[in-house]
């Protein structure tokens, strides 16, 4: 995705170690990437998350995310 001239990649996975799905946004800079932030569906706790691993995030790729990581993530699971 394309937010205010920087290219972003998400990716959808699954942690068992952390019974948690995140929806993570990597920050794409030519063949460089770093992770921005996770949001988390951490199914044990029934509880989500916002993980961020840089000092600053564009507000316009928070919102980004508020918009489609629990549409993408979905459900707690309940197994």
């Amino acid at each position: 995705m394309h937010i205010e001239g920087r290219d972003y990649r998400v990716v959808i996975a699954t942690d068992v170690d952390r019974d948690a799905m995140q929806w993570e946004c990597y920050l794409v800079d030519g063949n460089n990437e770093k992770l921005v932030f996770e949001v988390v569906r951490f199914d044990g706790r029934r509880e989500w998350s916002f993980l961020q691993h840089v000092e600053a995030v564009p507000l316009a790729v928070v919102e980004y995310a508020v918009q489609h990581a629990r549409t993408d993530l979905g459900s707690f699971f309940n197994g």
